[in-house]
């Protein structure tokens, strides 16, 4: 059994112990799957920008790869969708300059 913790046979020691453990399961089953995927609150910015620019990179090698009949501004769809990437960049780097000087 994975969720089996060992406990000292100090009381105490043991009940802070299983408390701790029993906070951290209920924070994982209250976070549900897009928590899983973004994580807490202090990784969320960089999970989300890191999410957002790894979308934008498969759907670039999509479009390049995909074949499409000839009125598609193939060229076009792929700039907008660059796009994504330095603002994802910007949102990550802007919020940890936030963070730094305490505005957040």
């Amino acid at each position: 059994m994975a969720n089996r913790v060992q406990l000292p046979e100090d009381p105490k020691l043991a009940g802070k112990i299983f408390d701790a453990q029993h906070a951290q399961a209920a924070q994982r089953i209250q976070r549900g799957a897009v928590g899983w995927l973004l994580g807490s609150g202090k990784e969320k910015p960089g999970n989300v920008a890191g999410l957002a620019i790894l979308l934008a990179c498969l759907m670039i090698i999509l479009l390049a790869k995909l074949d499409m009949a000839a009125d598609v501004p193939r060229k076009e769809l792929i700039m907008l969708i660059a796009g994504i990437i330095p603002g994802a960049l910007g949102y990550y780097f802007g919020f940890l300059t936030g963070a730094k000087s305490g505005d957040s």
